[in-house]
């Protein structure tokens, strides 16, 4: 499954952090429920570029000035963008944790 990259207005803004996003959308897509340790990689990925896209959201107000967008438009970009990589980082590091706490069972003996 592949997330196809929707062109807008504001990726020339952020080009490397929209190719970003749509490399752990597709990651996210294609995870399988028992590959926890790539959950785990996509989970770090994902909290780091939510972190980024919460600071560019919060600097809206300047880049709309300076490249002439809508600071209501841009913010509401940004914050969809760090709200997907938050959902993704809340939802990997779950599923992270459940293969963790199986492979500790497995070890045991449980």
């Amino acid at each position: 499954m592949v997330i196809e990259k929707r062109v807008t207005d504001f990726d020339s803004l952020f080009p490397e952090d929209v190719n970003q996003y749509y490399d752990i959308a597709n990651k996210f897509l294609n995870l399988s429920t028992e590959d926890h340790l790539t959950a785990f990689q996509i989970s770090k990925k994902a909290w780091v570029l939510s972190d980024r896209w919460a600071n560019i959201a919060a600097n809206a107000g300047k880049l709309a000035l300076k490249e002439k967008f809508n600071k209501t438009d841009l913010k509401d970009y940004c914050y969809r963008k760090y709200r997907q990589m938050q959902y993704i980082h809340e939802f990997t590091r779950m599923l992270w944790n459940k293969g963790e706490q199986e492979s500790r069972e497995k070890r045991i003996g449980m």
